[in-house]
């Protein structure tokens, strides 16, 4: 092949610059094209060259190197790769051999003459052959320096940077199979030959990090630790020489196991077997620093698990510190009211509210609080350490970049929890964001998560990778349904729902519940409780249908603008839980008119269901297309279907709201809870913190015979007192 003298000159100065441009990995790939004669042909015009080049895999690629411009310009290929890969080094080798016929020496301009860069054959090591040795140092903020690799002539020789440039190079490594054999080319014309199931962890690893460097040590946060007695053991280096932190490796290459914790005295409750399991699962979490997702169904006692596990970290003298649980506005009730129940051992405070104060709360041990206010007050709690910061309901900071996330991540804690039911309701970067709350760094930047994980799932392709990532976190989720436990729960479980009405829809509630609070008593004054009965009523019932939705109330309800609902949102993100769950559900207004209101959504839901009213024709029909499994969900007037049915395909019951009665809504709930039913019952009672709702539950349990007062025309409501209608229509508190 003649060459011009110009050209020439170029050629020598790209060879010369290939040991800088291209890495070891590369050279050597491209070198190993070269001699198989994968170089199929070269053709050099005016400084352009081009060329094709077979792969490993049979597939044919071209190359555009402009011999002028480079290396400023990178070689071009139509390879996954792109630009300066290993069928650019193939190329430019055919080109030099047959250009030149021995070594040439030449002598660019300003350096002296140097020799062509020839091909010397590499030397095949076997990594059996081979001493292993690993070194960790502990870096800033976190991180650790992590190298493993083989110790050659008494060198050592960090694969990592080579396993790093196979990764970037062999994108389809993923689909080789684990005996596959790969090259690792090793300083002085060295290669080392092992299986590639020997490096799947560091591949793996390396997968998580967001902008790994081929020539710095991999960095690796404290949590990521977890993974690297895997990458050892699949080293096989069974001899491996350790260097650097002992104490960290011992931390966490052999996790303290799972013990049964003793329950203390002062519980109040006796846990069931599956709560013991988690409560036992907590203290595995402790033990070891790590954080975790306990992610049980509704109803089988998240907030149980945790306040016990609370006790036992207070009895064992490790609650130094208060510990901080955040929930929304509507569960603060539940968890306090929980608490006093089943741990009053543990001193709780509720940081909430215009008049709230920290300071207040400094002997407490646990410090109840609301994303809200959290959010807000988030500059003034940063400086407060805590033993721990516990979410409930934890998917509210499934968006990682949300201000709540943002804000609960600047909060300093030694443990950290999640609570969820739903801890992925739509992709699984949510399942990221709680992790990167729990323990960051553990799963990856969410970059690296996006493309190895959630864009290959959503795409219904397997991925090793993703697999392999989740059996990772596998450890660290506590996940148990109501089927899974089934033969531990009792026939019928009750729950309280709490619901916080807020924004247009808690403003419309002052306004109506000031005028009829000011109604009624000017009516009492005048004619005395009981010809006031019937303004009492009208003006409870007006309160009771806000709570529901505003849109209940017959003179405002054309006037009115797309009012929100609270209770109808939280009905709605219930039934789309029971029914992942395959749960058949009743769900059960006083108000047809509300029934209405749900079959719109449950229509903008596509959600298949039956109706029965007062109204309702041909109830058998109805009845029995929900006996045989047609739908999932039943909606029914307490007074229709409060009696004479027998429904125990369904095994959940929601009362979305309540009535003066108990005796009515058991009735209803009896539709389920029945000879033959078969399976335990969850029954759910939708009420709106702070209202005439929550004023009628209490009722039922303190004062259980004065709703039959009210509800009795004949009685004269003797001890109906001027106290009781002032708890009637009190603010909701602040």
């Amino acid at each position: 092949m003649a060459l011009k003298g110009f050209v020439v000159g170029m050629l020598k100065n790209v060879l010369l610059e290939m040991m800088d441009v291209f890495s070891p990995r590369v050279l050597a790939q491209g070198d190993e094209y070269f001699a198989q004669g994968f170089v199929l042909n070269v053709r050099l015009s005016d400084g352009l060259l081009k060329g094709r080049v077979r792969s490993a895999d049979n597939t044919l690629e071209d190359i555009y190197i402009d011999l002028k411009s480079w290396p400023k310009m990178p070689a071009r290929c139509s390879c996954q790769k792109q630009y300066n890969c290993a069928h650019a080094v193939a190329a430019l080798q055919f080109l030099h051999h047959k250009s030149f016929e021995s070594t040439p020496t030449f002598k660019p301009v300003g350096s002296e003459a140097k020799p062509m860069p020839p091909i010397v054959p590499k030397t095949a090591l076997k990594a059996d052959d081979l001493s292993w040795y690993s070194t960790l140092k502990k870096q800033k903020n976190d991180f650790f320096s992590y190298q493993i690799g083989m110790i050659v002539d008494g060198q050592e020789i960090d694969i990592v940077p080579l396993v790093q440039d196979f990764l970037s190079h062999e994108h389809a490594w993923l689909s080789l199979a684990d005996d596959h054999l790969i090259s690792l080319p090793l300083s002085n014309h060295q290669v080392v030959t092992l299986p590639l199931k020997r490096i799947k962890p560091l591949l793996q690893i390396l997968l998580l990090q967001d902008k790994p460097q081929a020539t710095k040590p991999l960095l690796l946060n404290r949590y990521q630790l977890l993974f690297i007695p895997e990458i050892e053991q699949a080293a096989k280096a069974i001899a491996l020489k350790w260097q650097g932190e002992s104490t960290w490796r011992k931390i966490f290459g052999q996790l303290k196991p799972l013990k049964k914790v003793r329950l203390p005295v002062y519980l109040q409750t006796l846990l069931r077997t599956y709560q013991q399991e988690g409560l036992d699962w907590l203290g595995f979490l402790r033990a070891n620093g790590l954080g975790g997702i306990l992610a049980d169904d509704m109803g089988l006692g998240k907030t149980l698990q945790t306040l016990s596990h609370l006790v036992v970290e207070k009895k064992a003298g490790r609650l130094q510190l208060p510990s901080l649980i955040i929930t929304p506005v509507s569960l603060l009730k539940s968890w306090f009211n929980e608490a006093q129940a089943h741990t009053p051992d543990l001193k709780l405070g509720i940081y909430y509210g215009p008049k709230r104060k920290l300071e207040a709360l400094k002997e407490c041990d646990v410090i109840l609080s609301s994303y809200g206010t959290v959010g807000r007050d988030i500059k003034m709690l940063i400086p407060h350490k805590w033993y721990y910061v516990i979410l409930d309901e934890a998917q509210m900071i499934k968006n990682h970049r949300a201000k709540i996330t943002l804000a609960v991540h600047q909060l300093t804690a030694e443990l950290r929890l999640c609570l969820s039911g739903t801890p992925i309701e739509n992709h699984l970067g949510e399942l990221w964001s709680l992790f990167h709350f729990l323990m960051p760094g553990l799963l990856g930047s969410i970059k690296q998560f996006r493309k190895n994980v959630i864009a290959p799932m959503a795409k219904n392709e397997s991925s090793e990778f993703s697999a392999w990532l989740i059996k990772k976190i596998e450890p660290f989720v506590l996940r148990r349904t109501k089927a899974h436990v089934a033969t531990e729960l009792p026939p019928k479980t009750e729950i309280i729902q709490h619901i916080s009405l807020e924004g247009r829809q808690r403003d419309l509630y002052e306004v109506i519940r000031a005028g009829m609070q000011q109604k009624v008593t000017q009516s009492i004054k005048q004619q005395g409780m009981h010809q006031s009965r019937f303004i009492l009523l009208s003006a409870l019932l007006r309160l009771r249908q806000v709570c529901c939705h505003p849109h209940l109330i017959p003179a405002l309800k054309t006037h009115l603008p797309a009012y929100p609902s609270a209770k109808l949102k939280m009905l709605m993100t219930l039934l789309q839980n029971l029914i992942k769950e395959k749960r058949r559900v009743l769900v059960f207004s006083q108000f047809t008119s509300m029934l209405k209101l749900i079959e719109q959504e449950l229509h903008a839901h596509q959600y298949s269901f039956v109706t029965l009213t007062g109204q309702t024709k041909k109830r058998q029909d109805v009845i029995e297309t929900f006996q045989q499994n047609d739908v999932s969900i039943f909606l029914l007037s307490l007074k229709a279907g409060g009696v004479g049915l027998n429904l125990t395909q369904a095994d959940t019951v929601i009362h979305f709201d309540p009535w003066w009665n108990p005796a009515a809504v058991m009735q209803a709930t009896d539709r389920v809870h029945r000879l033959g039913q078969q399976n335990p019952i969850f029954v759910y009672k939708l009420i709106a913190t702070g209202t005439i709702e929550e004023k009628m539950l209490h009722m039922q349990t303190q004062k259980q015979d004065l709703s039959e007062k009210i509800l009795n025309a004949r009685h004269q409501l003797p001890t109906l007192t001027s106290s009781d209608i002032d708890a009637f229509f009190a603010p909701i508190p602040e």
